[in-house]
């Protein structure tokens, strides 16, 4: 069976309010998402870092259940998670 993940894209970092991230979290939760993402078609250089980071959520075990994706992100064909690293993440 397969599962629904609710997805949130943005022009730029900037167009995501409070409003949007209630309506993904609530959709989210009626369609049993394991996780959700926050996309934006802008290079992280471009927008508030702080603010993304603010958007990613973790669970208890560490596993995501948001994620925020830039424009780099989702254009790198070939992410690499090294050893004690990861590619979803702002440098945190």
């Amino acid at each position: 069976m397969g599962e629904f993940v609710s997805i949130e894209v943005e022009r730029t970092a900037k167009g995501l309010n409070e409003n949007e991230i209630q309506k993904l979290d609530i959709l989210s939760g009626v369609l049993k998402s394991p996780w959700n993402v926050v996309a934006f078609c802008q290079y992280v250089r471009d927008a508030n870092e702080i603010s993304l980071i603010s958007l990613v959520i973790r669970k208890c075990d560490s596993t995501y259940q948001r994620i925020a994706l830039t424009y780099g992100q989702l254009l790198d064909p070939h992410p690499i998670w090294a050893l004690d690293g990861d590619p979803l993440s702002y440098g945190n």
